[in-house]
């Protein structure tokens, strides 16, 4: 039977719409044969990985935080301060901050080295890694970061809390979160359940995004580190400029 419009419904509603259509958009771009061929073409092949590496980051950055963002602050007039961009209960951040981020790194130390993981990490496919690239790498995985927990543990997450409640929200988030790793393989679709929900409710506890965005910081950039390191291909050199 046809359930009527209810005005609640329209910002969770706009939400999952921002996700969904940005993520497609996010995706697809990340993939265009066009765009990687272009850069091919133009740039060495260091420049080319590394210039490859940024648009895919900056498309998400885009695509699945600034651009809704915007559309919550200008369209439906809503403060970025209720919807995790808030440093409240800050220092209980940090605590956890801290506590996730030793856990990751030994979890990070042990699962780099799976094959399945050095096929895939770095997402930079160079061999002699420097200073500069790795700081490169590590600013575009903070800025598409940034943007991503904005979406999943800020704008989606804040949206759906008050309309359908605790359980329902982290739900409805964590399924999100885990169908998105689906074309990074099971094994990340599988342990980003746990981890979405780990993130989801300190989230919730402390009113901001801040745990989710830096744990997830470092964990994206210990596991390049990691990557690294145990990939027999590849190795950091010094002094190499990226031009």
């Amino acid at each position: 039977m046809f359930q009527p419009w209810k005005t609640e419904y329209t910002i969770p509603f706009i939400a999952v719409t921002c996700l969904t259509v940005g993520y497609i958009i996010t995706f697809f771009l990340s993939q265009s044969v066009v765009v990687r061929n272009y850069l091919n073409h133009k740039y060495r092949e260091v420049n080319a990985g590394l210039w490859w590496f940024l648009f895919q980051k900056m498309t998400g950055f885009v695509f699945l935080g600034l651009i809704p963002l915007l559309i919550f602050i200008v369209i439906l007039g809503v403060h970025p301060y209720d919807y995790g961009l808030s440093f409240k209960n800050f220092a209980g951040s940090l605590l956890w901050i801290g506590i996730l981020s030793v856990i990751i790194v030994i979890i990070n130390f042990i699962a780099a080295r799976h094959p399945d993981n050095l096929k895939t990490y770095p997402q930079i496919r160079i061999k002699q890694w420097s200073g500069s690239l790795f700081l490169l790498s590590a600013v575009g995985w903070m800025v598409y970061l940034f943007g991503y927990e904005l979406m999943f543990r800020g704008l989606l997450l804040f949206s759906c809390l008050p309309v359908f409640g605790y359980w329902p929200s982290i739900a409805v988030n964590v399924s999100f979160y885990s169908l998105v790793h689906i074309p990074k393989g099971l094994r990340e679709s599988l342990s980003s359940l746990l981890l979405g929900f780990v993130l989801c409710v300190l989230t919730i506890w402390t009113g901001s995004i801040w745990i989710a965005f830096f744990t997830h910081c470092v964990l994206a950039i210990t596991n390049d580190i990691f990557s690294i390191y145990f990939n027999p291909d590849m190795q950091l050199k010094r002094n190499r400029i990226i031009t």
